[in-house]
């Protein structure tokens, strides 16, 4: 059959269909003419009219029905197609639980075309009768591989289809119920409270006594300073005193003038003595008839040497006044500015003593509230060490407003001796009365607060001392074993030297490793921020290292269960440290059997670390996980240690000393955990709680996996150990398929009208010359 276009075949479907009604409309006429003489050809013409309709319907019906079985049994093909093709895995990752194509694109796509072609009816034997010969298009049939396991969404389902089913699942909830059902969980909570609380305590009493040995420097300076000026002053008054009275209500001004008077006066005196002395000489000369003048003048001359001698005494009396006046004056002004500088000195030292009392007094109330939240949280808490904070040295805000009130009295009584002398012009008995009186109770005040304030601040110095002896020795104490756990973290501990580097490289070699790749293609940065470091340098960052890895990982235990299957799967695919040499409860080395054989990884034994850390060296990952595995059993040391402290460590009042110590016994037993642990054996989780409840080194790992787990950043490790391990670029391994193909069918009744109502959309194919064309396409994936 010619191919026709779809108009042409319409158009003379139309024309024949105007024919027909022509010729009827005709007859109809000569019908009426000729009804009674002739009716020949009208049932004949009736049946074509009701006939040719039925015809046509059944025509197209029947090919459009062919037409949908054809469909139907291409999109089986075509899916069974996909079935064959995806059944082509890769031998290589089944064992790991994964799927993908094994053969390159090329293969996968001719095995598909052979099966579709296979699953055609146009393969059945010509010779026989065929309701359908669906046909696919030689070369037509197309396979996209849309997804692969270098996507982290398709790796992670497929993990998850492949551990939601096993039995380690339940193994790794049974740990984490184990914590929560023993307690466990609840003494790490209570362990974590308490280290952090025992922290904040230790730097609040620190700040406190800090601040209080300061406010005390300064009361003892106000002390030393009273002491020294008491005896000052008590001199100075009773001089100024014994000089006021001498001196009374002269002035230098006024004794000056007296003096000046007398001097010139006596003066005179001398020069009518000179006069009466030369007179009596010329007298004298001029013989016996004087003698009653010169007896005159010598009674005159007697009376004014008396005089002059009165005179001189007095003009000697006072220049001594005047010494007296002047060094009245001196004195008192002396005592009037040194007394200024002295008060100034003392508001001085009080303002240092009063701002230093504040902080104190702030960390004081500051520590209280900490404790009153410590025991309201701790209410519900179990361990012993909690009593130390009782034990702590208490200060209430009555005893700081006492303090700085008696302080400020003290300054205020030598202010009142101050302000007196400066008030003082002539230095009076009742003067001397005040100004000793008040010098006197400033002595005696300053030595009765001295000696209420000296035992309190000998108590307070002798917990301190203690104190910080206490902590230094139990530093000793652990440090030792935190040394040998610092050592221990620096090799790759079962094997020796470190001849993976080249191997890291591919894992972790730059932009062009294979960690860095699988991030990148995963929209992820490459570049993961480094984890906090365990830091067991010292007891103290040792304690809090380990209380906070206990804290967090008590949370998660509570909380996060999903993530466990993404654990499992890395447990139990990949090597660890003590994989291989792990033993039962008789000693005995347990027997793994496991389809991806980590024990032939050439990443051996240390692939768990890597995804755990992603450290670039074996050395790195196996540091790492000893140094938490440490923390964890310093931890767990710690608390059975905080559950029975020493009494005589809780009464020195110091909860850092008790950490401390708590802390020194956890690494002794830290210490001796970890050599059995390495060596494959089963350590009870704690002697008090939890009993019988043993973990392996692979249990911890279980918890750090946890603790640690980043999706991206562990998907694209362990596709990164998936590349090392079989030599796959998992970009290349698809997982998820489509497939097309382009298939026939042929017609067999009129393909001008199957064109024709092709556009309706009755049917989904094109004709072409008898066949009729239509493309299937179906996806599929592991």
């Amino acid at each position: 059959m010619t191919n026709v276009k779809p108009e042409r075949a319409g158009n003379r479907l139309k024309r024949f269909l105007v024919f027909v009604k022509t010729r009827m409309y005709f007859r109809r006429k000569a019908s009426v003419k000729n009804f009674c003489f002739n009716e020949q050809g009208a049932v004949s013409l009736y049946l074509i009219l009701i006939v040719v309709p039925i015809f046509l319907f059944c025509s197209v019906f029947i090919d459009f029905a062919r037409i949908k079985a054809a469909e139907n049994q291409a999109e089986n093909a075509v899916k069974t197609g996909l079935r064959s093709t995806l059944s082509a895995y890769s031998p290589a990752l089944q064992p790991y639980g994964l799927f993908a194509l094994e053969a390159d694109p090329d293969q996968s796509k001719q095995l598909f075309g052979k099966v579709v072609r296979g699953n055609l009816s146009e393969r059945a034997d010509p010779n026989t009768f065929r309701y359908i010969d669906t046909a696919m298009t030689p070369g037509s049939e197309q396979l996209l591989a849309m997804y692969t396991l270098a996507n982290h969404q398709v790796m992670k389902q497929q993990i998850l289809e492949e551990m939601k089913y096993r039995a380690p699942v339940q193994f790794g909830l049974e740990i984490t119920d184990k914590f929560t059902s023993t307690g466990v969980t609840s003494q790490m909570k209570s362990a974590a409270r308490f280290a952090a609380q025992a922290e904040k305590a230790e730097k609040l009493l620190e700040k406190r006594d800090k601040a209080l040995d300061e406010a005390w420097d300064a009361f003892v300076k106000i002390r030393t300073k009273a002491g020294t000026d008491y005896p000052f002053y008590d001199t100075g008054l009773s001089q100024l005193n014994e000089l006021s009275g001498r001196v009374g209500i002269h002035t230098v001004d006024e004794v000056t003038q007296m003096i000046n008077d007398g001097k010139a006066r006596l003066q005179k005196w001398n020069d009518r003595l000179r006069s009466i002395n030369h007179s009596i000489r010329s007298l004298a000369d001029a013989g016996e008839g004087a003698i009653e003048e010169i007896r005159e003048l010598r009674k005159e001359k007697a009376d004014l040497q008396a005089d002059i001698d009165d005179l001189q005494q007095k003009i000697a009396d006072w220049e001594q006044l005047l010494k007296d006046v002047l060094e009245y004056a001196k004195l008192l002004a002396a005592l009037k500015l040194k007394s200024a500088n002295d008060y100034e000195q003392l508001s001085g030292l009080l303002a240092q003593f009063n701002e230093e009392l504040a902080k104190a007094k702030k960390a004081n109330e500051e520590l209280n509230a900490e404790l009153r939240k410590g025991r309201e949280e701790g209410a519900s808490g179990n361990l012993a060490a909690d009593e130390v904070f009782a034990h702590i040295y208490g200060m209430g805000a009555q005893d700081f407003d006492d303090y700085a009130s008696k302080a400020a009295a003290v300054v205020a009584l030598f202010g009142g001796l101050k302000s007196q002398l400066q008030s003082v012009v002539f230095f009076t008995a009742d003067d001397y009365a005040g100004t000793s009186e008040a010098n006197r109770q400033y002595l005696a005040k300053v030595n009765e607060l001295y000696a209420e304030q000296n035992p309190k601040e000998s108590a307070r110095n002798r917990n301190k001392t203690q104190a910080s002896a206490g902590q230094k020795e139990q530093r000793s104490k652990a440090q030792k074993y935190l040394d040998q756990a610092l050592k221990a973290m620096g090799g790759c501990g079962v094997i020796s030297g470190d001849p993976f580097s080249s191997m890291y490289a591919r894992l972790q070699g730059g932009d062009d490793g294979f960690f860095q790749r699988y991030m990148l293609i995963n929209g992820q940065q490459a570049a993961v921020p480094l984890m906090e470091e365990t830091d067991l340098d010292n007891a103290d960052k040792a304690g809090k290292t380990a209380m906070k890895l206990i804290d967090g990982l008590a949370d998660l235990l509570t909380a996060a269960r999903d993530d466990m299957y993404m654990n499992e799967f890395a447990l139990g695919k990949f090597s660890y440290r003590t994989y291989g040499i792990e033993k039962d409860s008789s000693g005995n080395v347990k027997n793994t059997l496991v389809l991806s054989a980590p024990e032939t990884h050439p990443l051996s034994n240390q692939e768990v670390e890597y995804i755990i850390y992603g450290s670039n060296s074996c050395a790195g990952n196996y540091g790492k996980a000893y140094a938490e595995l440490f923390a964890i059993r310093l931890a767990i040391g710690t608390i059975e240690s905080l559950m029975e402290p020493q009494n005589e460590l809780l009464n020195v009042g110091s909860p850092l000393l008790v950490f401390l110590a708590a802390v020194a016994e956890g690494a002794v037993k830290a210490q001796a955990d970890m050599i059995r642990l390495l060596d494959g054996e089963a350590v009870p989780l704690s002697a008090k709680i939890g009993k019988g409840f043993t973990l392996y080194y692979k249990d911890y790992l279980r918890l750090f996996l946890l603790l640690h787990g980043r999706d991206k950043v562990m998907l694209s490790r362990m596709q990164a150990l998936l590349q090392l391990n079989t030599g796959f670029d998992l970009r290349a391994k698809a997982t998820y398929v489509q497939g097309s193909a382009t298939m026939s069918v042929k017609l067999w009744f009129m393909p001008g009208l199957m064109r024709a109502i092709g556009p309706l959309g009755v049917h989904g194919c094109i004709p072409a010359g008898n066949r009729c064309e239509f493309v299937k396409t179906a996806y599929l994936a592991y």
